[in-house]
């Protein structure tokens, strides 16, 4: 589990506990505010998938997981974000993970998501039938049909203070607004029981389920082509790897590197949506030539490949394909979205 204490130093505790109290009464005020105006509504269904903390627990697997279930059930869903420190030139991270991982759903980029909507919807009628918040619990200005509120099972900040001295957005009491509590990373071994002792606390009426994040296949990379190898394959052939995230939870990624059968040898740890250089691509290659391959996430394989070093470089790189894996509550979920969306959805 991660740390409860927040982004700042220790010796700025006194600080930043009196600067978390402000935060909360900001936070306290937006959403009354929120309360009483309501969201903008608009002519389609809206699905926000969101989180309490700041930081990685898994919210680009799972709303691709939730578009799959809307496109495999008929519907036409579009991926709405906020696109955190876009590029103009190459847009956000996520953006690009699903415009790849989810060729023809339209993902609509921008800080006023309503705005977006309606702008594509006049644009291109008929084009998506329904729209997937990424990161969209805290976005009260924007109406949503089903709120889905994700909490990693492996991290403990979600028992800590607000912003800045701890990582939470709001008060966990902000749980009483989710339609649906999901507990990613859920393991017995991670404190579980808690999580959902705090979810029934706060969320009575709320279906929790739990989930876990696991690899479909792992594809290989190289100059000339890409190739999808099984887990046990590629572990097998590539057993010793240098790992390089940009993530929100690194750590989470790092245990499923391990699980599934990898050695790390180094892990290049950055901070979450960085921005590569050719030198940092360089630096990489070298680090990763005493490798049997260097494995990064998606996230970061839409940035590095992008670099001309390792769009001629020979050394094998693993991208895991990640794919939600509920192990209960998946049949409420379903019978929610098919609510929302006014067609029986299954998971």
């Amino acid at each position: 589990m991660t740390s409860e204490r927040g982004p700042l130093p220790d010796f700025l505790a006194p600080l930043s506990w009196t600067a978390a109290r402000f935060y909360g009464m900001g936070a306290s005020f937006v959403h009354r505010r929120h309360r009483l105006r309501g969201g903008t509504r608009v002519p389609v269904p809206v699905i926000s998938v969101g989180n309490l903390s700041v930081g990685g627990t898994g919210k680009t697997p799972f709303t691709r997981r939730v578009a799959e279930a809307i496109i495999a059930a008929g519907g036409k869903p579009a991926i709405a974000l906020r696109g955190y420190r876009s590029r103009a030139t190459n847009g956000s991270d996520e953006a690009r993970e699903y415009q790849e991982s989810l060729p023809g759903v339209p993902v609509l980029v921008g800080a006023d998501r309503a705005s977006v909507i309606l702008g594509a919807l006049e644009s291109a009628p008929g084009t998506f039938d329904c729209v997937v918040l990424d990161d969209g619990f805290q976005h009260r200005r924007l109406h949503r049909d089903l709120d889905i509120m994700l909490i990693d099972s492996s991290r403990s900040d979600v028992f800590g203070d607000l912003l800045p001295n701890g990582w939470l957005r709001e008060s966990v009491t902000a749980l009483g607004r989710a339609d649906c509590v999901v507990l990613t990373n859920h393991l017995e071994n991670c404190g579980s029981p808690a999580f959902d002792r705090l979810a029934g606390k706060h969320s009575e009426n709320a279906p929790v389920v739990r989930c876990r994040h696991g690899w479909s296949e792992v594809l290989h990379h190289d100059s000339t082509s890409t190739h999808a190898l099984s887990v046990a394959r590629a572990s097998s052939r590539f057993p010793n790897v240098l790992v390089i995230t940009g993530l929100g939870n690194p750590d989470a990624m790092i245990k499923s590197v391990q699980d599934h059968g990898f050695s790390i040898t180094q892990h290049l740890r950055h901070r979450d949506h960085a921005a590569y250089t050719e030198s940092d691509g360089r630096a990489f290659l070298q680090r990763g030539s005493s490798s049997d391959a260097i494995l990064v996430s998606a996230k970061d394989w839409v940035k590095l490949r992008e670099l001309s070093c390792f769009q001629t470089s020979t050394t094998p790189i693993l991208v895991p394909q990640v794919r939600i894996e509920f192990s209960s509550g998946e049949f409420e979920l379903a019978g929610l979205l098919s609510k929302a969306c006014g067609r029986r959805i299954a998971l």
